[in-house]
This record gives structure tokens, sequence and C-alpha cells, in this order.
């Protein structure tokens, strides 16, 4: 999870949602990153031991400057939430879709 909001308020969130941050293998927030720097995707990358193989993580996203763009850059392939972009490696209508996407 890459955020641009503080921890505090993206667990809320996340309970919010049903969900616990520990759903994770990690997680950078807005406190020490914020997502357009690529920084951010990078360190993510190290942190997972993948900076080698940045292809075999897929980041999720709903915005092309935030989160398709940045991903691309460090090399992640991506999937962006809502119609179709050119710039996604891949496209779902909703998040949602996800779950028939990794059971392929």
């Amino acid at each position: 999870l890459i955020t641009n909001v503080p921890e505090d308020n993206a667990k809320k969130r996340l309970q919010k949602l049903g969900l616990n941050s520990s759903l994770f293998d990690l997680c950078i927030y807005g406190d020490a990153y914020r997502k357009v720097e690529v920084s951010a995707f990078e360190k993510s990358l190290q942190e997972l031991k993948m900076e080698e193989e940045p292809w075999s993580c897929a980041y999720i996203g709903n915005r092309i400057d935030t989160d398709i763009i940045p991903a691309k850059l460090t090399g992640m392939r991506t999937i962006y939430v809502g119609s179709w972009v050119a710039e996604a490696d891949c496209c779902l209508p909703n998040i949602y879709s996800l779950s028939e996407l990794l059971d392929k």
C-alpha cells in the first residue's frame, strides 16, 4: 500500500472498509513520501527486495498521475481501476474485478 494519506488517517479509512493494514506486505504512508514521487515506489521495491525484478510487482491505482506513471517509471506493472487508459498495463472497471483477474 502506498498512499498520500498520513498513517493514522489511512488506518481509519481501511477500518471503515473492513480492512487492516496487516493485509498488505508493506505500507508507505503520506507522512514520509508522496505517491507522485518515484522514490515512494522505489522504496517499496527495496523494502520488498524486488528492485532487481520490478516487473514482478503490480501496482493498482485509480489515478494516472500519482499511481500509474510513477509505478511504471520504476518498472512495475500497472493496473488502472476505472475506465480504459492507454498508460496502464491492465484496466479494470472497478476494484471488485480484481479477484476475477487474480483467479486467471
